[in-house]
């Protein structure tokens, strides 16, 4: 008789938007049972509090969240775990905000430092790619693809700061994460294939790559984008920061740049024109600047209610998501990548392999984790 899947349900605080993944574990592979994303957006405002407002829609999603682990798989059948990320490292009402989770759902909510929700999303981008072949990752530019022009769209386009809220479901699609091959530190197919992880939260944006000896440097750095919604950058002022943080990290003249959750995959599925999230069909995608672009061009004139329409665009990010685009531009011209490969595996897979114990300890070369 074969042994029972083990069954995980993990959930992400972030700035902008929380997060659901309930999976089985069985036979080392993991499959998604349920997706579900509520655009919570504690991060309102982007200041030193969570807003009680922000708080009260955070639960409420939790609680939805807790009904679907139970519809799905059952409570008492499933491993939990919960994670909040940059604004509950930020705020000074974070521990206050955790000890309401706890009394209301009875759950422990572990607060991610920067490297380490760099280094998840590392291995569970990384550990999907290398089970898939790594789709596109293979190629990596090289130093020489030429910088684009400064992406000043990273001022993105008007509409008021929404409590914007939405929901998405997914069930049944494979992640494509073997548990136990990732090893934390730049391993994969792809013959020698060098992965920078990017992931552009509502906050934060972490990036993550091995060395020349393989052992991984990144950096978490408290620019993202609702902050940028709410504090707009020049594209001038986010060369210059991205230069001062990202200054330690030895990036090489040859890598491929992947990008992992809301922007990137947001982008992904609007290129596809997607009406349903399929994360098999955007799992290793490729996506030139170009493309980027003329996705960008067209989204910053229309009005958030008229992004809404645009297949693939998720519920709650559609002030946002010029904003995140335009930093993403940015990075790509900062880094002289003409490419990137969207990746739907990031630090939700990551916790489950972690959490199985089945990558290796945390460990990074060099990283910044810059003051806000």
């Amino acid at each position: 008789m074969a042994a029972p899947a083990d069954f995980r349900a993990v959930m992400d605080i972030g700035t902008n938007s929380v997060r659901l993944l309930v999976a089985s574990v069985d036979g080392g592979r993991i499959v998604a049972l349920r997706r579900e994303l509520v655009t919570a957006r504690l991060g309102q405002g982007m200041g030193k509090t969570i807003l009680p407002e922000a708080a009260e829609r955070t639960l409420a999603a939790l609680r939805k969240f807790r009904r679907s682990i139970q519809d799905t798989v059952g409570l008492e059948r499933a491993e939990i775990r919960l994670v909040g990320t940059q604004f509950l490292r930020e705020a000074d009402n974070a521990l206050e905000f955790r000890e309401r989770v706890a009394q209301t759902l009875g759950w422990e909510l572990e607060i991610l430092p920067g490297p380490q929700e760099a280094w998840l999303s590392y291995i569970g981008a990384t550990n999907s790619l290398s089970l898939s072949g790594g789709a596109g990752a293979g190629a990596a530019d090289g130093v020489g693809a030429g910088a684009a022009d400064g992406a000043g769209a990273a001022n993105g386009a008007g509409g008021e700061a929404g409590d914007a809220g939405g929901s998405a479901d997914g069930a049944g699609a494979a992640d494509g994460a073997r548990a136990g091959a990732a090893n934390g530190a730049g391993s994969g197919a792809g013959a020698g294939a060098v992965w920078a992880v990017l992931d552009i939260g509502g906050g934060s944006t972490e990036i993550m790559l091995p060395d020349k000896d393989g052992k991984l440097a990144g950096a978490s750095v408290p620019i993202g984008a609702l902050r940028l919604y709410q504090q707009p950058m020049t594209s001038d002022e986010i060369q210059a920061y991205l230069g001062e943080q990202w200054r330690d990290i030895p990036f090489p003249e040859a890598f491929s740049l992947v990008g992992v959750a809301g922007t990137c995959t947001t982008l992904g599925a609007v290129h596809l024109g997607m009406t349903r999230y399929d994360a098999e069909r955007l799992s290793g995608m490729e996506m030139s600047r170009v493309q980027i672009e003329a996705i960008q061009n067209r989204i910053l004139p229309m009005t958030p209610a008229r992004r809404l329409e645009v297949p693939g665009m998720t519920p709650g990010r559609e002030d946002i998501i010029p904003y995140g685009v335009g930093l993403l531009l940015e990075i790509m011209c900062f880094l002289r990548r003409d490419r990137i490969v969207i990746q739907d595996a990031d630090l939700l897979q990551g916790l489950i392999l972690r959490d199985l114990g089945l990558v290796r300890d945390f460990s990074i070369q060099q990283h910044r984790e810059a003051g806000v």
